[in-house]
């Protein structure tokens, strides 16, 4: 066969799938993806627990059954610490607490589970890439999503990840959908979708945050310049953060409960001490001395972790600037983890192979792209994960990475669709 040959067969075949409806296009890439998803999850077993999520589920589908009271529900236990520490993950165990009603094994819920929600994160993604361009966009972006391979990993587990994921790209349809028509039924599912994902992990408030702030920056435009209007945003963005920090400050038993919920002190104690996010290299380190700590002057829970938010406090003083510098570091590095992880050369490759390709897309899309609600509002979802994540100073295994990986999905590959701005300007000519 020759290189024409070959080129032409390759042009009907791609001609042939591009020319097929969008039905098509998902049932044939979740007829691969959902039974390999199973597959792996069933081989290396599923795996009921994750921070208290699982244990929570069960216990509010009891509730649901009349087996517990809610009185019993809030007391004590596992419960009870997860709806204190970790009161912005509830919708992922209220999803769990249906086990109990259909009656089936937890295993089995979460396969099910997590398998319709990996179908959530596929299907949304496509529409909203179909939203933005076209087919052929549609179906690269569908592709990358399901190449995401903590999405095979975390299918084994009860964790709020899996439902993180999929909402992402739900709530990007849904904001989309309402720019498209601004009607009230779309800003009533923009609300529902926007209350959902704030209900799934601690950075979807950011996302929904950056979200606002695109719309507010576009209201300001229709009286300001995009430079005064830019100007208008981060005044007051930096005005609230300035006031937040000095009601804080000048109330110490609102600074004493804030500093002493866990989630607050480990990100403190990591990014006021670390640049790289290693996961569980630098995360063990950390904790053990803690764990020496806790043993040697008898801490319980809260005091330890305000012991800790205090000491990353006193670190961060005594260099402030140099803990400004390492956010947009560990920002970087979170995007390029296989330039410094001790990982397998295939998984090095995989990795440098996919974040390469999307950096390239993204320095395209700056290039090209003009300003476009949609797109401002795609790139608002990495940018606030990026944020939160690199300021964090923590991202467990690098799992949570992805979610950043899952915005630029959404958007970074539109730069090797759009046509170059001097050759859209000479066709215009």
């Amino acid at each position: 066969m020759t290189l024409s040959t070959l080129l032409a067969f390759t042009q009907r075949a791609r001609l042939r799938i591009l020319a097929a409806s969008s039905l098509t296009h998902l049932v044939g890439i979740l007829s691969v993806f959902v039974p390999l998803r199973v597959y792996l999850s069933l081989k290396h077993g599923i795996v009921p627990e994750g921070d208290g999520v699982v244990e929570t589920g069960i216990a509010l589908g009891q509730v649901w059954r009349g087996d517990l009271t809610f009185e019993q529900f809030t007391a004590d236990g596992i419960a009870a610490t997860f709806l204190t520490e970790r009161s912005t993950q509830l919708l992922y165990p209220f999803l769990i607490s249906f086990q109990q009603l259909i009656g089936w094994s937890i295993e089995t819920h979460l396969l099910a589970l997590n398998t319709l929600l990996g179908v959530l994160l596929v299907v949304a993604s496509y529409l909203v890439a179909l939203r933005v361009h076209d087919r052929c966009y549609a179906l690269l972006v569908a592709l990358l999503m399901c190449s995401l391979t903590p999405l095979y990993w975390i299918a084994r587990f009860g964790i709020v990840d899996n439902l993180f994921y999929a909402m992402l790209p739900v709530f990007a349809l849904f904001v989309i959908g309402w720019l498209r028509h601004k009607s009230g039924k779309q800003l009533v599912l923009v609300v529902l979708a926007g209350v959902a994902l704030a209900f799934t992990r601690p950075e979807a408030m950011l996302v929904i945050l950056f979200v606002m702030l695109v719309f507010i920056w576009n209201a300001l435009g229709r009286y300001l310049s995009p430079r005064a209007a830019t100007g208008v945003l981060l005044l007051s963005v930096t005005t609230a953060a300035a006031g937040a920090v000095v009601v804080v400050g000048s109330r110490p038993s609102l600074q004493r409960q804030l500093l002493s919920r866990s989630h607050v002190a480990w990100g403190l104690v990591m990014s006021a001490n670390t640049l790289l996010n290693r996961g569980t290299v630098e995360y063990n380190r950390v904790q053990d001395r803690y764990v020496e700590v806790l043993a040697e002057e008898r801490l319980v829970g809260d005091e330890l972790a305000y012991r800790m938010s205090t000491d990353a406090l006193a670190v961060i003083k005594n260099n402030p600037w140099w803990y400004v510098l390492k956010i947009p570091l560990r920002g970087l590095a979170l995007l390029f983890p296989w330039t410094y992880q001790p990982w397998s050369l295939p998984h090095v490759l995989y990795e440098a192979v996919y974040t390469i390709f999307l950096t390239g897309g993204l320095l395209l899309l700056i290039r090209r792209a003009r300003a476009d609600m949609r797109l401002l509002v795609l790139a608002a979802i990495p940018l606030a994960i990026w944020t939160f994540l690199s300021a964090y100073g923590i991202d467990n295994d690098l799992k949570h990475r992805n979610g950043i990986l899952v915005g630029l999905n959404l958007v970074a590959p539109l730069g090797y669709f759009l046509t170059p701005r001097a050759r859209s300007r000479a066709g215009r000519g």
